[in-house]
């Protein structure tokens, strides 16, 4: 049998470009794993690494009334192993369990052998293969294509925006009803949004009326294998005029035929899901698990 040496290492003690580089050889590489993106939005993470980082694991984490727990933090869908060899999950649960008593945390959706393990549930995200437009055209139901037909007759415009407008816009229209997002949690994803702009990595569309008023906008992140839906914002007038509809099929048309999957992240919320369906999208489900190993009584309380 093979022997792994298992490390929970802080994240200022990680090697980072090993981390990295870990991640990126997998075949399930997901931006939100990466050490410079749960530096910037993290409020503390550490990191299961195995051997020489063969296989890696982030563990976001807070602390309330002395207890450490994994917690959801936002802007970041799924994380769970990451590993170049084949490697029995129960050796990383069990390392995750020593760390972590409390809390939520959501495994990647390659990591299907924990589906089955107590606490856990399957969540929802859709994707869209960009390789062939046709195909994606093609996979346009007719409600959306009547929908897309009705918004072009509205005199919109595809534009390129900033990742300032963006942020600011979803803040501005669902900040009352995302009470879990802070303005800290704002700040964090508006740095890292600079920081990616930089790199070619962030993308930021709008549609706007004849008068130049922002009626809908999208925040994508990229890497090699992804396009990330990370923030999109409607405001009325955009309902009524159909303009999300009018984006993502701009959108849809700007990434096709570039090799990469379109992330839509989510959602569980019914209408979110109904209209990526009309764009063809797949469901590709993650594991989310809860986790409450406290000892009694203080299991019936939470930190």
């Amino acid at each position: 049998m093979q022997s792994y040496q298992i490390n929970i290492i802080p994240s200022h003690q990680i090697n980072k470009e090993k981390w990295d580089e870990c991640i990126e050889r997998c075949s399930n590489d997901l931006i939100y794993a990466h050490s410079y993106y749960l530096d910037q939005l993290a409020d503390n993470w550490d990191g299961i690494v195995v051997n020489d980082y063969e296989c890696v694991m982030p563990i976001p984490w807070r602390k309330k009334f002395g207890i450490r727990y994994s917690y959801d933090v936002p802007f970041i869908q799924q994380l769970g192993y990451f590993s170049r060899v084949d490697i029995d999950h129960k050796i990383l649960i069990d390392a995750f369990f020593s760390f972590i008593k409390y809390g939520h945390y959501n495994f990647n959706y390659s990591n299907n052998a924990i589906a089955d393990l107590p606490g856990v549930k399957t969540a929802t995200n859709f994707i869209i293969d960009l390789t062939d437009k046709e195909s994606i055209l093609n996979n346009f139901t007719k409600n959306f294509k009547q929908r897309l037909q009705n918004a072009s007759a509205n005199d919109l415009s595809y534009v390129a925006a900033t990742s300032f407008e963006a942020i600011e816009m979803y803040k501005d229209l669902y900040s009352q009803s995302l009470k879990n997002i802070s303005q800290d949690d704002y700040k964090n994803v508006t740095a890292l949004t600079r920081i990616l702009s930089s790199q070619n990595k962030c993308v930021v569309r709008k549609i706007t009326d004849s008068k130049a008023q922002t009626l809908s906008i999208v925040l994508l992140l990229k890497n090699e294998s992804r396009v990330y839906n990370i923030i999109n914002a409607t405001n009325s007038e955009g309902r009524k005029t159909k303009a999300n509809y009018f984006l993502y099929a701009q959108l849809l048309n700007e990434f096709a035929g570039k090799g990469l999957l379109f992330d839509l992240e989510g959602s569980e919320l019914p209408g979110v899901k109904i209209f990526y369906k009309k764009m063809g999208a797949v469901n590709q489900p993650y594991y989310r698990m809860k986790i409450n190993n406290l000892p009694f009584p203080v299991k019936l309380m939470k930190p």
